[in-house]
């Protein structure tokens, strides 16, 4: 097996391992106060903050940056599937003020991370 396919092979088991986690924990994620959420703080004190220790020190920061790539595709995928099950609207409701809020939280966290400050 080449090197790349092996760090491939790698990268796509940790973003299974997160992913796997992410839904675990959106799956309980109401919109609510107080903000952030307890979900949000989970996600990014927990989860995203122990994933980027274990990761930043052993990948090169181009593969970093691709990892929280997909990690930031996958979170938005499994947000959306939550948010169709909560049927919350992008209406500017109070709701969608709140979701806001923990979305702004979100980036703003995983941006403060060395290497990760243009992620979007």
């Amino acid at each position: 097996m080449k090197l790349t396919e092996h760090t491939d092979e790698i990268h796509g088991k940790l973003i299974l391992i997160i992913e796997s986690t992410f839904g675990d924990t959106l799956s309980s994620y109401e919109v609510r106060a107080p903000m952030p959420s307890d979900c949000f703080r989970t996600l990014v004190t927990r989860h995203i903050t122990s994933f980027y220790n274990a990761v930043a020190r052993i990948v090169s920061p181009s593969d970093l940056i691709l990892l929280f790539t997909r990690l930031n595709s996958i979170f938005k995928q499994l947000l959306a599937k939550r948010l169709r099950q909560l049927r919350i609207a992008n209406d500017g409701g109070p709701q969608h003020g709140l979701l806001t809020s923990d979305l702004l939280y979100y980036i703003k966290q995983v941006q403060s991370f060395p290497g990760l400050e243009m992620l979007e």
